[in-house]
Order: C-alpha cells, then sequence, then structure tokens
C-alpha cells in the first residue's frame, strides 16, 4: 500500500519538495488504527516529520503498535459522538498533554476531526496538524497556523 506519507518521504528524499522555514514546535505524532495497525505504515510519517526544519518528534508511551485508538474510529463517530470524544479526550489527556508538546500529528482525516472536536470542547493547550499542514509550515506559508 501506498500512503500520502511514502510519497511525501520520497519527495523530500529526493529533494523535489524543499522545507526552507525552521518551525521549532515539539509534536507528538498519533498512530491511526487502519494505516498503523491494519495497514503496518510506521516509519514513512515519523521520517516526514524528523526531516521537517525546527520539528522535534516526541513518541508517547503507546505508540506504534502500542498506540490508542483516536476513539471515533468503526464508526464510532459517527454513531456515538459523545462516546468517540471522550475516548479522544482520554487519548489525549493521558497520553499526549504529559509529553509537553505543543502539537499533535497524525494522518487520519477521520483522527483529525475527533481530536478537533476534543480539543474545542475541553479547551486543550494542543494544536493539531494534519501531516501535509506540517509540511506546509515548513515551506514558508504564511498563513495562521492552527
Amino acid at each position: 500500500m501506498l500512503h500520502f506519507s511514502h510519497l511525501l518521504r520520497e519527495l523530500l528524499r529526493k529533494g523535489l519538495i524543499k522545507p526552507l522555514k525552521n518551525v521549532n514546535i515539539k509534536v507528538s505524532y498519533h498512530d491511526p488504527c487502519e494505516l498503523a495497525r491494519h495497514a503496518g505504515v510506521y516509519d514513512a510519517p515519523r521520517e516526514v516529520i524528523k526531516s521537517l526544519p525546527g520539528i522535534k518528534l516526541q513518541e508517547a508511551k503507546y505508540s506504534r503498535e502500542k498506540s490508542r485508538c483516536c476513539g471515533g474510529g468503526g464508526g464510532v463517530l459517527l454513531n456515538y459522538p459523545e462516546l468517540a470524544v471522550a475516548g479522544a479526550y482520554n487519548r489525549l489527556s493521558k497520553d499526549i498533554l504529559p509529553l509537553g508538546v505543543e502539537g499533535l500529528v497524525t494522518a487520519c482525516p477521520a483522527c483529525y476531526l475527533n481530536f478537533e472536536y476534543a480539543i474545542e470542547r475541553y479547551e486543550l493547550p494542543l494544536k493539531l496538524y494534519d501531516i501535509s499542514e506540517l509540511l506546509l509550515l515548513t515551506l514558508g506559508d504564511e498563513r495562521e497556523e492552527g
């Protein structure tokens, strides 16, 4: 399976994408259930993040094969949104915020959406990034972060 993070990694390796801006942010990466545990994609997203100037990746205790679900997978977000957001809050408050990171990166739109709901509802001090957004910041994008 070829995921977007594989493509980004290759474009960065070949110099076809050249990050210019040093962002200076400490982030953690959330392994999405389907991408990570079902498809086995762990390294490509991390390699992309680590190749971006000024970005420091802090691994959570529960990451890779041991990563906890965002809470919204398997249709939970659609059918039981309160339960899904509670799951996201659990993941963020127990696994991510104690790391002292400023941001959380994911490569899954469903995880992004569920984490976004939890961050807004509980007013958590955390910025959320899709992996492509993080790359965009290092390419000199002048838009507001977040």
